[in-house]
């Protein structure tokens, strides 16, 4: 006879819990189970200890085990006789399932990073490197500032089971930095290089600073400038005066002095080159000749033109 027969009991998911009875003359003492196809003999096991007294000891208890029924089976070799006590319902409650986001979470120099387990219906403790952070963090989120490894216990407000998440680790985003070295024509000066006007070439003459699209922390890149200094050539030219004006690529020169035209082009350095035209016009060479010739030889034919009569500047030569 059982005095105190098994009571249904409710544990956590990988917990440990116990079913017991009491009975009168009994010697021997067999567990069974019903899983959902009648009632087995227990034996023990990793998780079962005690299938053959008193006391059935479950340790380390599955969610798959939820619903699974017990008796115990009281034999009395006294009057050969057995006995099974009423059934009692283990109720086995599932650990709380939180994650950690982000999952690679990382920081910046003198920055911090928000870890969120954004379940709802627990209490939490926040670690760091398995130990309680102190003073005690027990929010949803916490404001991690120093690298390492970090994971929270949550604990259900309703059935008191409780469980690790898994651990996430913080690294350092190191900021990142850059130089850019570049080369533009002295003309271009003042230049414009993202949105900063840069007056004179130089080492680090101005720098730059966005947010990085790989780790978040900034990367700053610093601008190294140099110029290349403008081609400037010139070309000194004589000519006679009759042959003003002049083209001179393209241009139109009236008259002869220093500068008094100039020609911008491409240098082979990319940059402008200029020509300027220095111009000397030498006047035309003028001279007489004065000849006598008879009557009878006119038309007279001198240097290849016809003269038909005598006298002053009859003809000119060029």
């Amino acid at each position: 006879t059982f005095t105190t027969p098994p009571a249904a009991a409710t544990v956590c998911a990988e917990g440990d819990t116990a079913f017991s009875v009491v009975a009168t003359n009994a010697t021997l003492y067999q567990w069974q189970v019903n899983t959902g196809s009648g009632f087995t003999a227990i034996t023990n096991n990793a998780i079962y200890s005690g299938a053959t007294t008193a006391t059935l000891q479950l340790d380390n208890v599955p969610l798959s085990y939820n619903g699974y029924i017990y008796r115990c089976k009281a034999t009395s070799t006294a009057v050969c006789n057995y006995t099974n006590s009423p059934s009692a319902t283990l109720t086995v409650v599932a650990l709380p399932n939180v994650a950690i986001t982000p999952a690679n979470p990382g920081i910046c120099p003198g920055g911090s990073v928000t870890l969120s387990a954004p379940a709802t219906g627990y209490t939490y403790q926040w670690l760091q490197g398995g130990t309680p952070i102190a003073p005690p963090a027990t929010g949803t989120s916490y404001n991690a500032t120093a690298t390492g490894s970090y994971s929270v216990i949550a604990t259900s407000s309703t059935t008191g089971c409780r469980d690790t998440s898994g651990a996430v680790t913080v690294i350092n985003n190191p900021s990142i930095t850059a130089t850019q070295n570049l080369t533009i024509c002295a003309s271009q000066l003042p230049y414009t290089w993202n949105g900063q006007t840069v007056a004179s070439a130089g080492t680090a003459v101005a720098t730059f600073t966005t947010p990085s699209l790989v780790t978040g922390c900034d990367s700053t890149t610093t601008l190294n400038l140099a110029t290349t200094a403008t081609v400037s050539v010139t070309v000194n030219l004589s000519i006679c005066a009759n042959q003003l004006p002049y083209n001179w690529n393209g241009n139109i020169v009236t008259a002869g002095g220093t500068a008094v035209s100039t020609y911008m082009t491409t240098s082979s350095t990319g940059c402008d080159s200029t020509t300027t035209l220095n111009l000397t016009v030498k006047p035309l060479v003028t001279g007489t000749a004065n000849l006598t010739i008879c009557q009878n030889q006119i038309p007279y034919t001198w240097n290849g033109i016809v003269v038909n009569s005598g006298g002053p500047a009859v003809a000119n030569f060029t």
